[in-house]
């Protein structure tokens, strides 16, 4: 009796370097013995590599930002079943989500998978999640998903220094300090502790009410909004489209003159990241009492589960 009073939850993630697994198996540690808990790994019918290479790293760019999918495999044994809660758990890739995540929302698998369906989402990420936020809530709505609740971890280190810890991490595969650059990736502590966040799920499954659930998470700080780097990402993400667009128009995969453009807008990218995000974010600051009202709007609207339509 008591088993079929369980709630039944079904995790859907891409986790390329791990860390997306890792924080879920943390997330619900508060859930085990009271929800049925299936995972579902999204797969890349060619997988990404980890490390990357530089070359394969900078070549996804344009399709992530286009959301121009991949070919996945699926295990096709979830989709007629309806869940009392979906967690989708997904990385970031150039301001936009991880071609495997996009892939899986456009799908006719992934919509049967998902519709009618209350969806939290959590995000892995170095600092920047907001713009990437949007395209998801935009493909939820698309496939007729219910969001009730969004968690971001992060890199809590500066900027620049999480450039570069990140850069180490993603072309050796090792989670490590590397000489003045801290560790990358969200902390362990940070990792850890989102467990809280289950326990907060948990009481609005006992209940059967998401209503409040994405209030009662930001009180537990699901969210840390930064509006110097969120005003940043916003920027970046229209340049990023403009990037993609050209080096979609001038070439084909594999082609000489797609790597080329590609290695064009990697210069471009450090140089960007390096002199003008400093920058960037002084005039934030510097102008913070002036803007107060608006960047108090838009952390409202970016840290909610609320699409706007345009």
């Amino acid at each position: 009796m008591l088993n079929n009073m369980k709630k039944d939850i079904l995790i859907v993630y891409y986790s390329q370097s791990g860390q997306m697994k890792q924080i879920l198996e943390n997330l619900v540690t508060n859930m085990h013995g009271e929800c049925n808990i299936t995972w579902e790994e999204i797969m890349p019918t060619e997988k990404y590599p980890f490390p990357w290479t530089a070359k394969s790293f900078f070549n996804v760019m344009p399709e992530s930002v286009q959301g121009i999918p991949c070919s996945l495999d699926y295990p096709a044994n979830n989709a007629d079943k309806k869940w009392d809660l979906v967690i989708l758990g997904y990385p970031i890739w150039y301001l936009s989500p991880a071609i495997p995540i996009t892939s899986f929302l456009k799908s006719d698998y992934g919509k049967k998978l998902l519709s009618k369906q209350n969806i939290v989402t959590v995000i892995g990420s170095r600092n920047m999640w907001a713009a990437a936020q949007e395209d998801i809530k935009k493909l939820i709505k698309d496939i007729d998903g219910n969001l009730v609740g969004n968690i971001v971890l992060r890199d809590k280190h500066q900027n620049l220094m999480s450039v570069g810890s990140i850069v180490h991490w993603m072309f050796t595969g090792q989670k490590t300090k590397k000489g003045i650059f801290p560790k990358p990736g969200v902390s362990d502590v940070d990792i850890k502790d989102s467990s809280r966040f289950g326990a907060i799920i948990l009481e609005a499954l006992k209940s059967n009410d998401f209503t409040n659930l994405q209030n009662n998470m930001l009180k537990a700080k699901a969210i840390d909004y930064l509006p110097d780097i969120a005003s940043m990402e916003l920027k970046a993400k229209r340049i990023f489209n403009i990037w993609s667009n050209i080096i979609l128009k001038k070439a084909k995969k594999g082609d000489k003159i797609r790597e080329k453009w590609v290695k064009i807008f990697k210069y471009y990218l450090f140089a960007v990241i390096i002199v003008l995000s400093p920058i960037a974010s002084l005039v934030v600051y510097v102008t913070y009492p002036l803007f107060f009202p608006l960047i108090l709007k838009k952390k409202r609207y970016y840290t909610s589960c609320e699409l706007k339509e345009k």
